[in-house]
């Protein structure tokens, strides 16, 4: 078997246990965790964050964090 041969069957076993494993189990981030509704309260709603402004944008925008 050529190298070539070698490296698209282990590129191609790679890519299958990857997406078996993305398919079977996926990952749970914490922040997606804590954004679902509790049951307990249904006028929960998630914290609203202010904007961000880059430094360099403050005089542009004047929403500087003083």
């Amino acid at each position: 078997m050529s190298r070539l041969g070698l490296f698209l069957l282990a590129f191609a076993l790679a890519t299958a246990a990857f997406w078996f494993t993305m398919l079977t189990d996926p990952p749970r981030s914490e922040a997606g965790s804590r954004a679902e509704a509790p049951a307990s309260d249904p006028g929960w709603a998630p914290p609203v964050r202010e904007r961000f402004v880059p430094e360099e944008l403050c005089g542009r925008f004047g929403a500087c964090p003083r």
